[in-house]
């Protein structure tokens, strides 16, 4: 039995008993849910009970059953197992490192380039890409049936066309788009830009700068929101796993969806310091 964990990421949890907590909360309508995952770990429903509710603690035999019943892969098994270690052990030196390696594991999870096989770019072709809006918005247009054509690329973006026509070459040397009988298509290309590149902060102001600009605009029928807010430390890597996820699940409906309409999706959530 495999049991989707999507909605509650292991990521978000510092404690292992919490997370089975959330699971069985989570599964409720699923009959002889504790059981099944009682009789996962190879263990009785009873000690189950007992290890959820007190100081004691499952195996690591036991965790590694679970990993399975839960289908986690690789990064998620072993950050599930080290949260077992995490309770199981009283030795201050030894839960630093494990704290430690914790850490680690939830930011290989947290970069989303890692999360995505994506097309990758010279540098000096990213150089030029993400200097400005207009070459990323050409490129995806291009994608849509109705926007091969320069007019109609210019039309859309208000670009002149004398600026259309030399986007559009310059993306067809980086091999990114291609003329064809009727104009301009897309070449099957996913690109993802890592945080650690130094034209991230370029790429993010170019569009946040689009986004600022379509709230001004009257009668607009985006969504713009911001809000500051206080809270928790412990609860800042569970909201930015909620968005990691939605971001995934964004990604799952996008990717084989007809090409249509052209859109712009920004998120920042952050520490203000």
């Amino acid at each position: 039995m495999k049991i989707e964990t999507n909605k509650n990421s292991v990521f978000r949890h510092l404690d292992y008993k919490a997370f089975l907590r959330e699971e069985i909360t989570r599964h409720k309508d699923v009959r002889g849910f504790q059981s099944k995952l009682a009789a996962a770990a190879k263990c009785q429903k009873s000690y189950l009970s007992q290890v959820l509710r007190s100081k004691y603690h499952i195996t690591n035999e036991q965790a590694f059953h679970l990993c399975e019943f839960f289908g986690f892969g690789h990064l998620e098994s072993d950050y599930f197992l080290e949260l077992v270690n995490l309770s199981r052990t009283s030795l201050p030196a030894f839960r630093e490192r494990i704290l430690f390696k914790l850490k680690s594991m939830r930011e290989s999870e947290d970069d989303l380039a890692k999360r995505f096989d994506d097309h990758s770019l010279s540098e000096e072709i990213q150089k030029v890409y993400y200097s400005s809006w207009h070459w990323s918005a050409v490129h995806i247009a291009v994608g849509i049936d109705h926007l091969q054509t320069v007019d109609s690329i210019s039309e859309r973006l208000s670009l002149s066309k004398s600026q259309t026509v030399e986007t559009l070459k310059g993306l067809e040397s980086m091999g990114l788009v291609e003329a064809y009988r009727k104009g301009w298509r897309i070449k099957p290309t996913l690109l993802h830009l890592p945080k650690s590149s130094p034209f991230i902060g370029a790429h993010h102001g170019n569009w946040r700068s689009r986004a600022v600009l379509d709230s001004q605009r009257p009668n607009n029928n985006g969504m713009h929101y911001s809000v500051v807010m206080s809270h928790s430390r412990a609860e800042f890597e569970v909201i930015k796993q909620l968005f990691l996820d939605s971001v995934d699940e964004m990604r799952k409906i996008v990717e084989p969806s007809r090409s249509e309409e052209l859109t712009c999706f920004c998120l920042d959530y952050f520490k203000v310091n």
